[in-house]
């Protein structure tokens, strides 16, 4: 091992085991072609850089104002030498859980390797961070795959199309109203099509701003481009209602996590009454959730690749909002993100908050095109996202670079 940490095993039995959970939800068509991949990951290595100060921080309704982001990426080599890799959170249960279980799984299909590593995590949780490292994990998985057919990942996982609209994200409650309107502005004036903007400041407790600032941004982006507003799990079901038909006249194209993102009897209420569709899911780990999302009447669903369990869950819920007609957005990291909405219906978009991941498009050795609101995917394999690790290496930015075996964790039984 390269780095002082050590991770530690956790054993699961029945490698060969028949799939279980969330790989029975998935579409028949990217999700069988992934599970049947066969896999043998030799190597593991995790690259943390130094965190980036955001100037200025950024704030929500519930939480902020944030002062840095981190990135860290998951990279897996194979047998053969082929790498895949992803960015990732949820470091502590990625090194201690879902690594080690990885590294001493041996040679076996992908859908034997994602049942072991799903059950490694139960005690975790499915839903929390945990899960996020092993959708980080799947993705790399994804994108090696994608590298070994000599595909990019968006055509491996079948997408007929190269092109993904992206909407402007930023917005905070931090923000004078001035900054918030220009910002918004300038978003329109790059040729983004969908701006949102942060709502429910001071969790909730500033409605009249509030509808005042929506107002405000309307009228300097004009009529012809699409608003969001997101109010971070603040309200209750009867304030996000009061609030939803305070501003209903903006012509306000989704009310996004209105209430608490547990609450799904909060969400029914608002839903049966809400003159602007509730867009929720962004807080969700697990798949398993969304229909009862749906269920709750929310005609908008928001999944991200890499923090659900799986890209089998992903692709459910993909199918899931075209099986209902729902609208399907993509929060997280854009570059992720394009290849798996590339796969979906032509008005899936991806979220880019640029005041918070604006200066990850600096780190990169490799990124998909963004113009004018639009990502154009490339024809690399893989994952067209690739950070400049020499270069971040030689200016002193990487302060954590781990690589592990099945020989460092084996016989070690360890868990978070």
């Amino acid at each position: 091992m390269s780095d002082t940490g050590h991770a530690g095993a956790v054993r699961s039995t029945g490698a060969r085991a028949r799939p279980a959970g969330p790989a029975d939800r998935s579409s028949p068509g990217a999700a069988s072609r992934l599970a049947a991949e066969d896999f043998h990951i030799v190597e593991a290595r995790l690259r943390v850089l130094a965190p980036h100060r955001l100037e200025p921080p950024f704030a929500d309704a519930t939480m902020g104002p944030f002062h840095v982001f981190q990135v860290a990426e998951v990279a897996l080599r194979d047998a053969d030498g082929v790498e895949g890799a992803s960015l990732a959170g949820g470091l502590p249960f990625l090194e201690h859980i879902v690594l080690p279980a990885l590294l001493t799984a041996g040679r076996t299909t992908h859908a034997a390797l994602h049942h072991r590593l799903y059950w490694s995590i139960r005690n975790a949780g499915f839903r929390g961070p945990a899960a996020s490292a092993l959708g980080a994990v799947d993705v790399a998985l994804a994108d090696l795959a994608a590298r070994r057919a000599r595909l990019p990942l968006h055509r491996y996982l079948g997408a007929g199309r190269d092109v993904v609209e992206v909407y402007g994200s930023g917005g905070g409650t931090g923000l004078t109203d001035r900054e918030l309107v220009e910002q918004m502005a300038s978003y329109a004036g790059m040729g983004y099509r969908c701006v949102k903007m942060k709502v429910a400041s001071d969790f909730g407790r500033a409605v009249g701003a509030d509808v005042a600032r929506v107002r405000a941004v309307r009228a300097a982006i004009g009529p012809d481009i699409r608003l969001a507003v997101d109010a971070n799990q603040a309200f209750t079901a009867e304030e996000a209602l009061d609030f939803a038909r305070r501003i209903a006249d903006a012509d306000i194209a989704w009310f996004e996590e209105p209430v608490h993102s547990a609450d799904l009897r909060a969400l029914a209420d608002y839903a049966a009454e809400a003159p602007i569709p509730a867009a929720v899911g962004e807080s969700e780990t697990s798949g398993r959730v969304f229909p009862s999302l749906a269920d709750a009447g929310t005609a908008h669903l928001q999944a991200m690749p890499s923090k659900l369990t799986s890209v089998a869950e992903w692709l459910a819920v993909r199918d899931l909002t075209a099986e209902r007609g729902l609208a399907l957005t993509l929060p997280g990291y854009p570059w992720i993100g394009a290849p798996f909405a590339a796969t979906a219906a032509p008005a899936t978009m991806c979220e880019y908050l640029m005041p918070v991941l604006g200066f990850i498009e600096t780190l990169a050795a490799e990124a998909p095109r963004l113009t004018r609101g639009t990502l154009r995917l490339g024809e690399e394999p893989g994952l067209e996202l690739r950070l400049d690790w020499e270069r971040l290496a030689r200016s002193g930015r990487v302060v954590r670079d781990a690589r592990w075996t099945a020989q460092d964790v084996a016989g070690v039984a360890t868990s978070v």
